[in-house]
């Protein structure tokens, strides 16, 4: 015979082709909705039959509880005659949401959808709305809500009208023309881009690209590694530029007399990295160093890249090689793996394979890292700044000053 926590468990697993029938008003009828369960074998122990009988019992509606109803025959056994329960149901769903302890749950999922049917613009289809609220109830139920429940809800609504209609502002999420502030909209993306998603299906996986938004602007950091003046009087060690001003920074008068340009991934390295004539440096950042293809002008200069001596380093080189196929490793050839052989560590083993576009050197380090993986990672920073001095002027027209 069936247990109540197992009844509670298989009536639970109905809770969802109930929603399903309530916000669809479907012409089936769920109720009573009869629980598929085993009710007891008239051949069961008798004494243990009868404790679970006495369970059911005292949890139902039989014995005045909003909970199932359970009916019951005769048969005629060898040890007499024995009750057993032929059907468990439940007669409304009042009695069914009150046994599995959904009721709260459900009023407020009733009045969330009220709000968001009666908010949404009238562009949006009332069915996918409620698909939308019956496939997203556990979600809608656990959302962490500070104000009330009706101003919430009419926010994301209201946000959800705005970006559907505005698909591509090119507006900073900040000044957006809302009567909320953009933290609210920071907070609350995955509500406000689902709710968008149910008239249109968007591909992008950022929430500022998925809805037209304009980015915050990244910035590449560079350094001329001789003493600059840019204008009469101003030398900086360090210089910033947007994205997008770096695009065009080729145009500039600064770069005639360059002829070298390094990526360098360490932000110390980068720092530090030794004075060399009509040279720059760009701190390239990890895989972020992969978006400098948008920077065309790099072409025009001998590149060189200096990464980690790990699998996701020569893996970063293989991307950036893909742009530049010209650009040279610095610092990652196997005598510098044996020169600081002993600090080399455990790093992460790359997954998809070996990288292309590595040289025949390149790939030797490679494999020899990727075959041990207990010591297959000599970060950046562990080489010596005497070591990268002496390098710089192993390569032909390199000066170091």
């Amino acid at each position: 015979m069936i247990s109540v926590n197992e009844l509670k468990k298989k009536s639970l697993a109905k809770y969802a082709d109930f929603l399903s029938w309530y916000f669809f008003n479907n012409d089936k009828n769920m109720f009573p909705l009869v629980i598929p369960c085993n009710k007891g074998n008239p051949y069961d122990d008798l004494e243990q039959r009868e404790l679970e009988l006495k369970e059911i019992h005292q949890y139902s509606k039989n014995n005045g509880k909003h909970s199932y109803r359970y009916e019951t025959d005769t048969v005629s056994t060898k040890n007499g005659i024995q009750t057993v329960i032929t059907k468990i149901l439940f007669e409304n769903k009042e009695d069914y949401l009150s046994f599995i302890n959904k009721k709260k749950d459900f009023e407020l999922l009733e009045k969330v959808s009220k709000i968001i049917l009666n908010n949404l613009h009238t562009s949006f289809s009332e069915t996918n709305i409620k698909t939308w609220i019956v496939k997203n109830h556990e979600k809608v139920i656990s959302a962490n809500i500070e104000e009330s429940t009706d101003s919430y809800w009419k926010n994301i609504c209201l946000c959800a009208n705005w970006f559907y209609q505005n698909p591509d502002s090119k507006l900073y999420l900040r000044t957006i023309p809302l009567q909320v502030h953009s933290k609210f909209i920071e907070n609350n993306q995955a509500f406000i881009h689902s709710l968008c998603s149910v008239e249109k299906i968007t591909k992008e996986n950022s929430f500022i690209k998925q809805h037209g938004l304009k980015e915050k602007p990244d910035f590449v950091r560079f350094r001329f590694l001789e003493k600059f003046e840019i204008i009469e009087g101003f030398v900086p060690n360090e210089m910033q530029l947007s994205s997008e001003d770096f695009k065009h920074l080729y145009s500039a008068k600064i770069l005639k007399t360059i002829e070298n340009i390094f990526i360098i991934e360490n932000e110390m390295v980068y720092i530090t990295f030794p004075s060399i004539q009509n040279s720059l440096c760009i701190w390239g950042h990890g895989f972020s160093s992969g978006g400098f293809n948008k920077y065309e002008w790099l072409k025009k200069y001998r590149l060189f890249y200096f990464g980690d001596l790990d699998e996701h380093g020569y893996q970063i080189l293989s991307f950036f090689r893909y742009s530049f196929p010209n650009v040279k490793s610095f610092c990652m050839d196997m005598n510098t793996l044996n020169e600081f052989n002993n600090f080399r560590v455990k790093g992460e083993s790359l997954k998809g394979g070996i990288p292309d576009n590595l040289t025949v050197e390149e790939l030797k380090v490679f494999t020899e890292l990727s075959n041990d993986k207990e010591y297959n990672r000599l970060e950046q920073e562990r080489i010596s700044h005497q070591w990268i001095k002496n390098h710089i002027l192993n390569i032909d027209s390199l000066k170091v000053k």
